[in-house]
């Protein structure tokens, strides 16, 4: 939420657990109450989606007054029995990485520790319990509404004015180089189809007209005009002589 714990309460000596925040089994824990207003109240707006207390982006909130004050309480020491579990831990060569490859054989006690009793702290006096309707229904302090619509302002303002992410100038050129190649593939295709149009309406015309009216035109009747005539008059003129030369002969 950001301000404060919305997930329950101490009601008298026991506590309360708030199932709009915390998930547990309704059938063992029954000292259970729903209450969503309480949640929006101490709820820090945040839309960059970072969810640390400072920094770019960052949730803007300080410690409250309420904050200072429970931080310089009194607080309980661990009980006998979380010593000697953290003792027998450490001890346990299974739990190092080096050994189970950060796959531990325990990650949990089966049973819970056993409750220890300790005298409250002086001048604590523990509050009366309330019926588990009215918790359904209590409000935050003022301080801390305050506080959540002040921290909320403060990250909106911060997420305005802050640089924007290293992600983002990124994606531009990724988007520029996409429609910077967009345009040259589409032109590309036009280029050729406008040379191609212009090679056959000047080049190609030229060509076969200039082939067809000089070539047949001047070779082929030259050829056909010199065999005709030359061949078939000196042949038949040698023959005739030779034939004749011997009838002249016989006459003589």
């Amino acid at each position: 939420m950001g301000i404060g714990f919305a997930g329950g309460l101490w009601n008298g000596g026991v506590f309360a657990y708030n199932t709009a925040v915390v998930r547990v089994n309704a059938s063992v824990v029954t000292n259970v109450y729903i209450n969503r207003t309480i949640v929006q109240q101490t709820t820090i707006i945040n839309t960059t989606n970072v969810s640390y207390n400072g920094g770019p982006n960052g949730v803007q909130h300080q410690p409250i007054a309420e904050d200072q004050v429970a931080e310089r309480e009194q607080h309980t020491a661990p009980t006998t029995f979380q010593q000697q579990h953290m003792t027998q831990a450490a001890a346990d060569k299974g739990n190092l990485a080096s050994s189970n490859g950060g796959h531990p054989t325990t990650l949990a006690l089966a049973k819970p520790l056993a409750g220890e009793t300790h005298a409250p702290p002086a001048g604590f006096k523990p509050q009366p319990s309330k019926p588990l309707t009215e918790l359904a229904k209590a409000q935050a302090s003022p301080t801390t509404v305050a506080a959540a619509k002040t921290a909320t302002a403060k990250t909106a303002t911060v997420a305005k004015s802050a640089p924007p992410p290293a992600a983002k100038p990124a994606s531009v050129p990724l988007a520029k180089a996409a429609t910077e190649a967009a345009p040259k593939s589409g032109s590309a295709p036009a280029r050729p189809a406008a040379k191609a149009a212009s090679k056959p309406a000047t080049k190609p015309p030229a060509k076969p007209e200039a082939a067809v009216a000089a070539k047949p035109a001047a070779k082929p009747p030259a050829k056909r005009e010199t065999e005709t005539t030359a061949k078939p008059e000196a042949k038949p003129a040698a023959k005739l002589g030779e034939k004749s030369k011997p009838k002249r002969d016989e006459k003589e």
